[in-house]
């Protein structure tokens, strides 16, 4: 009962969901990982891991995005060298719409542990921080690297569908709102901040726009 990085894990299975799919979860088991979170702090609050992961879930969970850089700054304090928080630091910074330092701490994951299996995460926030410069074509080529490595994750298909749009290449887009359709049914422009925490997205308007003419409903 006092091993932090148990209940890190433990809620980690719930995040997961979440980050991939969008918040799909019941109103129980998002109480279940919050408690398991604030569990997990309190065994042990000086574990990197149980930093990150926390930061993570606070961020997805809880919309607190300010909370969750505290404790991922924490956790980078005491292991700078962990890819795996970096790619945290990036979602952060990502959803708070800070689009530079995302895309660079996206890529020092990457370059720290270049095989690392985890960085379809890296590449996502790579194709968003992009997309959020309206960097079309860096989008598209960076969501595709991180579908290589993981074909479940919705937000990256997102990306390429809204992307590919704008590059005039709608059957490609359609085909990639059509995967994420398939992976969560439930999604629309409307409910998308609802699914996953992007309302401080720079450029947001432009990004919704763009899902909106590769075909995901209103």
């Amino acid at each position: 009962p006092g091993y932090g990085r148990a209940y890190a894990y433990a809620f980690w299975c719930y995040r997961r969901e979440v980050q991939s799919k969008g918040m799909v979860l019941s109103n129980e088991e998002q109480a279940e990982a919050l408690r398991l979170m604030e569990a997990g702090l309190k065994a042990d609050k000086d574990d990197a891991i149980v930093l990150w992961q926390a930061a993570t879930l606070k961020a997805y969970f809880e919309r607190d995005l300010e909370g969750a850089l505290a404790l991922l700054e924490r956790s980078l304090s005491i292991d700078p060298n962990s890819p795996r928080a970096w790619n945290t630091s990036a979602l952060i910074h990502c959803f708070m719409g800070d689009s530079e330092t995302a895309r660079t701490h996206a890529e020092h994951a990457i370059r720290i542990s270049p095989r690392n299996p985890t960085h379809w995460v890296a590449y996502t926030h790579i194709a968003e921080a992009s997309m959020q410069d309206l960097r079309y074509q860096e989008a598209a080529d960076a969501a595709k690297k991180a579908l290589q490595l993981n074909n479940y994750m919705v937000p990256a298909h997102l990306i390429l569908g809204a992307s590919c749009a704008y590059l005039g290449r709608l059957a490609e887009a359609q085909a990639a709102i059509q995967h994420s359709l398939q992976l969560n049914p439930n999604l629309t422009i409307a409910r998308l901040p609802e699914f996953f925490p992007i309302s401080r997205f720079k450029n947001l308007d432009v990004y919704l726009e763009g899902l909106r003419k590769a075909g995901l409903p209103d």
